[in-house]
């Protein structure tokens, strides 16, 4: 949150927003940040041989999964 909040704080002054405005701003700027910093520290945890993407993945390998739905 240290990082970014005079930042935010300069853009938002100028834009004229509320002090509750700022403060919902940068609590969920805080909330995002550690969403994915918590992310990737799981996935470092895990100790995965390589990162792999959704775009890499072989459906030549498995040809029943469905392109057009990931999930």
């Amino acid at each position: 949150m240290s990082d970014g909040f005079r930042r935010l704080g300069d853009q938002t002054r100028g834009a004229g927003w509320s002090h509750e405005e700022y403060l919902a701003a940068v609590l969920s700027r805080e909330v995002s940040e550690r969403e994915a910093s918590g992310a990737a520290t799981r996935i470092k945890a895990v100790r995965f041989p390589a990162h792999k993407d959704l775009e890499e993945f072989n459906f030549d390998h498995q040809p029943s999964a469905d392109r057009s739905d990931p999930l």
